[in-house]
């Protein structure tokens, strides 16, 4: 059995998840984040922040929170008009791909963390 400070340890070390790498059909290769229950609930609230704006860049947004380099930071801002144009040349299949890898990568679904939904198993 574990005692306290190793399972402490254990989660502690898992608080900084590297990104994973997919090839998507068109891009190559690219890597998505891996969320923490705090990287998350920030993704939300910078959704949440810009959601006001109205301005139909939604998907673009979401998509700038998802796409990180290797070391896992953000290739584009969620605030930068430039970085949300270039993410919306993207053919909508291309973002639904990268969507559904990220939803893999990340093993939840928005009803999960609301509840609503079963957690995946781990494969």
């Amino acid at each position: 059995m574990s005692s306290r400070s190793e399972l402490r340890s254990r989660v502690a070390a898992a608080g900084n998840p590297k990104p994973v790498e997919f090839d998507i059909v068109g891009l190559g290769k690219v890597f998505v984040k891996v969320n923490t229950l705090a990287t998350a609930s920030a993704a939300r609230m910078a959704l949440e922040k810009h959601r006001s704006e109205d301005d139909g860049r939604n998907t673009e947004r979401a998509l700038s929170l998802i796409l990180v380099d290797e070391d896992g930071n953000l290739l584009y801002d969620i605030a930068n008009d430039m970085d949300l144009a270039e993410l919306a040349a993207l053919h909508p299949e291309t973002a639904s791909d990268i969507f559904a890898k990220a939803k893999a990568a990340n093993r939840l679904t928005p009803e999960d963390v609301e509840g609503k939904g079963q957690t995946p198993s781990a494969s």
